[in-house]
């Protein structure tokens, strides 16, 4: 791979201004690519440096304006994946309170059936000692005195 440059001599002794010799080497750099077919198919990448990103440069650059939509999408999924990852999770820290507040009523519903079971056991036996004669007690208890 030579280098096919044209090269004039005016070029070389300053004759010629700064726009004439910018599209003459213009013309020296199409004619070579036409040339040589190879170098262009495989354009060389450009590295970006550090000091480019941070003076902004990248963001002038043709290949980042092409790409901007498709950067803007993925930007697009980064934010709705982490809103619904904060769904998820207020979603599951309910769940969790739900299943708590309903283990504490079942409880609650246990403790009010045992209260019931024990109002009919008592209920029945009054009951069953009417029917027999002999009535609940309603007060406390007292002593006979039989001294008196």
């Amino acid at each position: 791979m030579s280098n096919t440059f044209r090269e004039r001599k005016d070029v070389e002794e300053g004759l010629l201004s700064e726009q004439e010799q910018a599209q003459q080497t213009e013309e020296a750099r199409l004619e070579n690519e036409q040339s040589n077919p190879q170098e262009q198919a495989a354009p060389r990448r450009r590295r970006i440096a550090l000091s480019s990103i941070l003076g902004g440069e990248v963001l002038s650059r043709q290949w980042l304006r092409r790409q901007i939509g498709l950067i803007a999408l993925i930007v697009g999924f980064m934010l709705l994946l982490v809103t619904n990852r904060y769904h998820v999770e207020k979603l599951s820290r309910e769940k969790i309170q739900a299943e708590e507040h309903i283990k504490f009523l079942r409880e609650q519903r246990i403790q009010m059936q045992k209260d019931y079971q024990e109002s009919v056991k008592i209920s029945r036996m009054a009951h069953m000692l009417d029917s027999v004669g002999v009535g609940l007690i309603a007060g406390p208890p007292y002593e006979i005195d039989i001294d008196k």
